[in-house]
């Protein structure tokens, strides 16, 4: 039986645009800092504005919801809840086949198979903690994605 989910990645990504699984700490650092130019602001700014697609599964989106709604980021409900609502409309909803549990924290394995079962279309994971996931060429952390969206090509390799 065929995935519906294989159906919705595209054959060839668009020139420009960058296809990203992007891990929570990316999220919640750029929701909590107060320095309008770091790396993972600019992550989710590009996300916002449709450069990143970001690709997620009901699991992210759950841990999405559930690390930003702690008390103690501060974040306003109405802004979490727009952030998380522009990432799932903008976004590609993956749910991966086989999720290994390999991993030192058995949370990240659903995270790392989006990221490892998007490679066809050039795909990343953008994480602050990469030492979290096994080495790889596209478990990048926010300032090497950065760097990539400024080279201005979405296909490069790290």
């Amino acid at each position: 039986m065929i995935s519906t989910r294989r159906l919705l990645l595209p054959e060839r990504p668009e020139f420009d645009t960058v296809y990203a699984v992007i891990d929570t700490n990316v999220i919640v650092s750029a929701m909590i800092t107060h320095d309008d130019s770091s790396p993972t602001v600019k992550i989710l700014e590009e996300t916002l504005e449709g450069r990143i697609v970001p690709l997620f599964s009901e699991y992210l989106i759950e841990e999405y919801m559930t690390v930003l709604s702690r008390d103690k980021f501060s974040i306003p409900r109405e802004l979490m809840s727009n952030v998380v609502s522009t990432i799932v409309s903008r976004g590609l909803h993956i749910e991966p086949d086989n999720i290994d549990a390999g991993l030192e924290d058995p949370k990240d394995a659903p995270i790392f198979a989006i990221a490892t079962e998007t490679r066809k279309i050039g795909s990343y994971l953008i994480t602050g903690n990469v030492r979290h996931y096994p080495p790889a060429d596209y478990v990048i952390t926010p300032r090497k994605a950065t760097e990539l969206l400024n080279s201005g090509d979405g296909s490069e390799e790290p």
